[in-house]
């Protein structure tokens, strides 16, 4: 295996440029001998300016289906890129169905307990709806309250 030894011409470089042919220096290590990955497949490159947060929300009641698939749809195709993973339980006020979904960025996964093999809400059971956000630029007030907005 190679060991790296540094090749810096001392060329300044447009970090704009995207030309992958342009005859500057560019950081990705190619041909150096290490760092054969990209440099942003690696998330501790970044860890000075984007903190990765948690956001846990609960809330009462039960949702409204409609408003809920247009809120998820926008919120994914907002913050789609910054949300690297999402679950939660939730009730649809349509349904004595819980309601469990996963997601990883862009991709969600919904399904009721019924097609899980799973109990539905109980008939004295308070309805509790439970999410976690995991990722950055996360702002917990907007997230709670744009979802507050789907209970019925």
């Amino acid at each position: 295996h190679g060991h790296g030894h540094g090749h810096g011409h001392g060329h300044e470089h447009d970090p704009e440029c995207k030309d992958e042919h342009c005859e500057h220096e560019h950081e990705h290590g190619h041909g150096n001998g290490h760092d054969h990955e990209p440099k942003h497949k690696h998330a501790k490159h970044h860890h000075h300016d984007d903190a990765v947060t948690s956001v846990g929300i609960l809330a009462d009641g039960s949702l409204d289906q409609m408003k809920l698939n247009e809120w998820l749809s926008n919120l994914l195709q907002e913050k789609g890129n910054d949300i690297y993973r999402s679950k939660g339980v939730l009730s649809l006020s349509h349904s004595t169905d819980k309601y469990v979904f996963q997601g990883v960025h862009h991709q969600m996964t919904f399904a009721s307990s019924t097609e899980l093999g799973k109990p539905g809400w109980a008939e004295n059971e308070k309805r509790v709806n439970k999410m976690v956000f995991i990722g950055k630029h996360l702002n917990r007030q907007e997230l709670e309250d744009s979802f507050k907005a789907c209970i019925v």
